[in-house]
């Protein structure tokens, strides 16, 4: 079983019971940020993959961790199936598709905006109004600074880019010159 199917089809049975019991919006958003917690912390990952410890004590670690996190019964049970067939490693990729999933149920897109530094709240506002307009779909807008940047914005939406820094401007009119002559 390839990696991406495997994640593929965790998701998807994560997505339908979580959907089934009503809490797909609390299960998406916790297993990401168990995910992201998952791969920012080398000792945790170490610990729950560690095949030296039993696969109880490992299950015991788990439960600690979930009841301290305050995760849903639905969650806890989710990373138990993924820690007992040694799929914990596939979490990010699981908690990327499941946001997906549960985004697309909700008529939800996520717009990340690159920008060379911090911009007026009243600019994001007036650009979730327009992309909402224009994709017919709630946006939730998300903001990365960028200090390499030299101006403008880069936007990410899907799997589309629209690229309004000086930067690509630059490429492209470097694009342009170089095939004209």
């Amino acid at each position: 079983m390839s990696a991406g199917g495997a994640a593929e089809r965790y998701a998807r049975a994560i997505f339908e019971l979580a959907a089934e019991a009503g809490q797909l919006d609390r299960t998406s958003q916790e297993i990401s940020e168990f995910a992201s917690s998952f791969s920012e912390l080398p000792q945790l990952r170490r610990a729950l993959e560690n095949p030296v410890l039993e696969e109880a004590q490992r299950e015991t670690l788990l439960r600690h961790i979930a009841r301290r996190a305050e995760l849903s019964p639905l969650t806890i049970n989710s990373l138990l199936v993924l820690l007992r067939r040694r799929r914990l490693g596939q979490l990010p990729a699981i908690a990327r598709r499941l946001r997906s999933m549960s985004d697309e149920r909700n008529g939800v897109c996520r717009a990340k905006i690159i920008s060379a530094s911090s911009l007026p709240e009243t600019y994001f506002a007036q650009l979730k109004q327009g992309l909402e307009r224009a994709l017919g779909k709630r946006v939730i807008v998300e903001h990365e600074e960028d200090p390499e940047l030299l101006g403008g914005i880069v936007a990410r939406i899907g799997d589309r880019t629209i690229d309004g820094s000086i930067q690509g401007r630059l490429d492209e009119l470097r694009r342009k010159l170089t095939a004209t002559g």
